[in-house]
């Protein structure tokens, strides 16, 4: 007599990726391990708990159509490329307890155009920040708790004070 088997086929994650989302991470989680969401092209929408304490390198890649994130009190740091190519990205809340941002970490943001940091001005400038971090992205205005920070690096490379511009032009 034939014994009767299950035949399981295993899953895998990245089947699915393109239709999340939504992502709420469980509390306790303390990591968000590499490349863990990369590729989830739907997913507008991720709780990350007050327990976790790094997002690590392609966290986050590629989800093109998250809009907002909401990184909480206790993380550390953000690793290389976690959002990069995020390109409907628009607004990021960031924690005080960031202690670094690695390279292109929101490289590619296009989109991006708010960095609100939980933290003063001298303690975003602590902030160990990898060359290019923010490369290809829109240069957001950084909101601090005492201010705000606008990157002059686009008028530095592109704006050429010897032209005349029309909006700049003086009266």
């Amino acid at each position: 007599m034939e014994e009767n088997k299950e035949r399981v086929f295993p899953l895998n994650f990245s089947d699915f990726r393109a239709s999340i989302t939504a992502i709420t991470i469980p509390d306790g989680i303390t990591a968000i391990g590499s490349s863990a969401f990369s590729d989830c092209v739907s997913l507008k929408e991720i709780t990350i708990p007050p327990t976790v304490t790094s997002i690590g390198e392609f966290a986050f890649y590629n989800c093109k159509s998250l809009q907002t994130i909401n990184i909480p009190e206790g993380v550390t740091t953000i690793g290389y490329q976690a959002f990069e190519w995020c390109e409907s990205l628009k607004s990021i809340y960031l924690p005080c307890s960031l202690l670094s941002i690695d390279q292109r970490a929101f490289s590619d943001c296009y989109a991006l155009e708010d960095i609100n940091y939980n933290g003063t001005i001298a303690q975003w400038n602590a902030i160990e920040k990898v060359e290019d971090w923010d490369f290809y992205s829109s240069k957001p205005i950084v909101y601090c708790t005492d201010g705000e920070i606008l990157d002059d690096w686009l008028f530095s490379n592109f704006f050429d004070p010897k032209l005349k511009y029309p909006q700049y032009e003086d009266d």
